[in-house]
């Protein structure tokens, strides 16, 4: 992966605000858009440099893979038809939704469910995001919780 310049970062994700949030919720690391300027201009240590340039190229290229919405989970009727959704595909069973079946990966459809499910609340922030995916693990869903956040993160800031 070549990892891009922090100019063409910002071009790609519309602002220094939302790339220093992107920095904030993938790494925790709080980090000011004017940081995220001083980077820009090269006025920053080279290990700071690098490791924000990195976690931001590797997030625009992990959403440029197109991740599309499955109908299995978007017509899910109930909570626990989402828990056999999920747990049919951790037993790498494919789902069946009208009109076809797919095969994802069981963090795949947890994360999306729980950014439609924060979504339909109106509360998009990422505690709720994680409040739903503990709510499917609590229930039995056997998912890989990160890759779930990562999943439903990058549908937010699609």
């Amino acid at each position: 992966m070549k990892i891009a310049s922090m100019a063409a970062i910002v071009t790609c994700l519309g602002s220094r605000a939302k790339a220093a949030n992107i920095i904030k919720d993938l790494t925790g690391y709080a980090i000011s858009p004017s940081t995220i300027g001083r980077i820009e201009r090269g006025e920053c240590k080279p290990a700071i440099d690098h490791l924000t340039r990195y976690v931001l190229t590797r997030h625009i290229t992990d959403n440029e893979k197109e991740r599309t919405m499955t109908n299995a989970i978007s017509e899910a009727k109930t909570f626990d038809e989402v828990i056999e959704i999920i747990n049919a595909s951790a037993n790498g069973e494919a789902s069946p939704y009208f009109g076809g079946t797919d095969l994802r990966e069981p963090h795949d459809m947890a994360g999306q469910y729980a950014f439609e499910a924060a979504e339909e609340s109106g509360y998009l922030d990422d505690d709720s995001i994680s409040a739903h995916l503990d709510l499917l693990q609590e229930s039995g869903a056997r998912f890989d919780y990160q890759d779930a956040l990562k999943v439903a993160l990058s549908y937010k800031y699609k």
